[in-house]
């Protein structure tokens, strides 16, 4: 059977609400116990002292009508019964009148009469519950007889009981209040809690996004806070997976139909002459070209956010970096008249994987390069100092519309789509220029002048 957390709590609270009020009664029955029994035992210490002291003159004497009377008398007024021995143990005196002259063996009277006062309980099933009180009779330095006191104390039970009682009805009462409050405070923390578990339950479904209402400010409320947080980013990814794998589907389609278109057409009619073969083969090759370095940028893309393509850090020159650089482009930019410059000074290593940092560079020169006009400049530059290296690539292009310069990083996005494609691009380069930098800890910042060109700066902490 399955107990809800609201109950479990409920029924905790119970049993050590219970647990802990029967213990305080218990110890607390124990104390008004000893506590009655104690004053109980003074009081007749007090008689036994008084009948010892009357008693002391006449039991030398064994004067045992007079020590008669004292028994009766006070046995009478106490109404306890009272006897009077003699030192050799002899009853001279008895409340009762039933035991005058008899010799019994009582334990206490015999330590009574070694010069000890004592006291006990014993319970009887005739009579209950008795005290026995026994204090020696001296006379000047010797023991002349003791006085035994028996007292009936069921009275004392029949107050404990009564106590008991009502100790155990509080107890009752208690543990149902304190249960009754647990489940109204168990309600409280569960609630939340049953909504966690109900978002969590959507979101394993996949409705992603869903929020929890978030009434407090306690532990509890940090958690709805954090699980609607975490909500939002999954919705996000969620959202931001679907819409690549549709651009990266939408990206894929095109060379894939282009290839198709190609091959069909070469089923359909066999190129007649040597060079039709060769431009169907070039124009294959080069859709052939676009799918791979679309599929080498997603999966680049895929190892840096998993990073699985951990960086391996190395002092790296960066003035040598930016120069292979130009000289792995001079061939793209000389088919343009385009100069590219180097401006670094030597002797400037930064730590950094040289790999990813030349892919990142290189994208952006490339960019650089494809979006400036013939006759023109690109620039990489270099600045540092003890805590920052910056390098700008500036070109002197097209330039960039300012709506659009907070969307260049976002994966497949393209100022102009025609333009785009003639030039082969997916939308890739710049988010692979984002990870790597974001990999290194580093920002990468853009400002363009429609007309006027673009910078690019990316800034690496040391």
């Amino acid at each position: 059977m399955r107990i809800k957390l609201g109950s479990k709590i409920g029924l905790t609270y119970l049993v050590i609400i219970f647990t802990v009020m029967l213990l305080f009664a218990y110890f607390t029955l124990l104390d008004i116990e000893q506590s009655f029994i104690n004053e109980r035992k003074n009081a007749l210490l007090s008689y036994a002292n008084i009948i010892a002291e009357r008693a002391a003159p006449y039991l030398p004497e064994q004067d045992t009508a007079y020590l008669n009377y004292l028994a009766e008398d006070f046995g009478e007024n106490i109404g306890h019964r009272v006897l009077i021995f003699d030192s050799n143990g002899i009853i001279l005196g008895d409340s009762s009148g039933l035991n005058r002259g008899h010799k019994p063996t009582i334990p206490s009277v015999a330590a009574s009469l070694q010069g000890e006062s004592v006291s006990q309980t014993n319970r009887y099933p005739d009579f209950g519950r008795l005290l026995y009180l026994a204090v020696p009779v001296a006379a000047g330095q010797q023991i002349v007889g003791a006085i035994f006191i028996s007292a009936d104390i069921n009275d004392i039970d029949m107050r404990l009981a009564q106590t008991r009682n009502r100790l155990l009805l509080v107890a009752a009462g208690s543990a149902v209040f304190a249960f009754l409050l647990s489940l109204l405070l168990a309600r409280i923390i569960t609630v939340p809690v049953a909504r966690l578990t109900r978002a969590a339950a959507k979101m394993s479904a996949g409705d992603y996004g869903c929020q929890v209402k978030v009434g407090s400010r306690d532990e509890l409320g940090q958690l709805a806070a954090s699980f609607n947080e975490m909500s939002k980013k999954i919705q996000r990814e969620d959202e931001f997976r679907r819409q690549f794998i549709a651009d990266a589907s939408h990206e894929l389609r095109s060379p894939v139909a282009s290839l198709k278109v190609l091959v069909e057409s070469l089923l359909l009619k066999p190129p007649e002459s040597k060079e039709e073969t060769m431009e169907f083969l070039t124009d294959i090759n080069g859709q052939l070209d676009r799918m791979s370095k679309l599929i080498n940028d997603l999966l680049l893309l895929s190892k840096i956010e998993k990073n699985e393509a951990s960086l391996n850090k190395e002092p790296v020159p960066i003035r040598q970096l930016l120069v292979e650089v130009k000289e792995s482009l001079r061939p793209l930019a000389a088919d343009k008249q385009i100069e590219i410059t180097v401006t670094a000074g030597d002797g400037i290593l930064w730590p950094a994987d040289r790999d990813m940092l030349y892919r990142a560079v290189y994208n952006l020169a490339d960019n650089a390069i494809k979006y400036s006009p013939a006759n023109s400049q690109v620039q990489l530059i270099r600045t540092a100092d003890e805590e920052k290296l910056a390098i700008r690539v500036k070109d002197q292009g097209i330039g960039i519309a300012h709506e659009h310069l907070g969307k260049l990083f976002t994966r497949f996005y393209r100022v102009d789509k025609a333009r785009e494609r003639a030039t082969g691009g997916v939308g890739l380069g710049l988010s692979i220029v984002q990870e790597i930098v974001n990999l290194h800890g580093g920002q990468i910042s853009v400002t363009s002048v429609p007309g006027c060109g673009t910078e690019f700066v990316i800034n690496l902490p040391s």
